[in-house]
């Protein structure tokens, strides 16, 4: 009998350690479990935005921006005013902003009529319709409606961006 107490003895002391090696296992397999799902969320969220802005990169690289600045001669008018002994001029230098090439082209071949009508819309101005920057800006989008009418039939600057002053003198 004494050789079934020994036995006994071990079998009391293995418990504990199954249960402290079955509690680590389960531990590694709970830490395995959230470092493959934290990994899985980390590329989900991050890599995946990465490889959409990467696509973008990628469109825009393709098709780069164009950007035509086109100088125009610049111009002096005389502005209308309520008393003819009181003549005021405006000199002003005017750049257009094309995002085509094609259509600097089409305004360099069509300069005379290009030059009419800014000239057309100038010398409508009196000085006190200009001298404001609201009357500035409302000159640049009247200015900016002209060129875009067809220059013919076939013929239109589709592209203008903006037109600018880099002069604008009223003496």
């Amino acid at each position: 009998m004494a050789s079934k107490k020994p036995v006994m003895e071990e079998v009391l002391e293995d418990a504990p350690k199954k249960k402290k090696g079955k509690m680590m296992l389960i531990i590694i397999i709970a830490v395995v479990v959230l470092l493959l799902g934290g990994g899985a969320a980390y590329y989900f969220l991050v890599m995946s935005k990465s490889d959409d802005e990467h696509a973008q990169e990628v469109q825009v690289k393709e098709k780069p921006e164009v950007v035509v600045f086109l100088p125009l001669d610049p111009f002096t008018v005389n502005l209308v005013t309520a008393d003819d002994r009181d003549a005021q001029f405006l000199q002003v230098a005017i750049n257009l902003k094309l995002s085509e090439d094609s259509d600097a082209q089409l305004i360099k071949k069509h300069m005379p009529e290009v030059r009419n009508r800014i000239l057309m819309v100038l010398t409508s101005k009196s000085p006190a319709d200009i001298n404001s920057e609201k009357g500035k800006r409302a000159l640049l989008d009247e200015i900016s409606a002209e060129l875009r009418k067809p220059l013919t039939k076939k013929d239109t600057v589709e592209h203008l961006t903006s037109v600018l002053f880099t002069s604008f003198i009223i003496q």
